[in-house]
């Protein structure tokens, strides 16, 4: 997702994930969300995966209005902890 960040992108799909597996089969992390989206005025689309809890609540949440054009960025909270999210 990074080079993604304070990039204008249009996000056509999102769909919720399931946790990846490791080679023995135990899970590894949680949650993640797979986004489809394109470069405005482009053809061509792509796929990021991430796993940013405050990103996959916000992409899910504006899901039904897809596609749009938005920017990920990357804030900070109040406690100092960074996250991304749409803009």
């Amino acid at each position: 997702v990074t080079e993604l960040i304070n990039v204008e992108i249009e996000f056509k799909e999102a769909e919720r994930r399931a946790p990846f597996k490791d080679e023995n089969g135990n899970e590894e992390r949680g949650e993640r969300v797979a986004i489809r989206f394109s470069y405005p005025n482009t053809e061509t689309e792509h796929y990021t995966i991430s796993r940013s809890r405050s990103l996959i609540d916000r992409v899910l949440e504006v899901k039904d209005e897809m596609p749009f054009l938005a920017k990920i960025i990357k804030k900070r909270s109040a406690r100092g902890k960074e996250y991304y999210t749409i803009e």
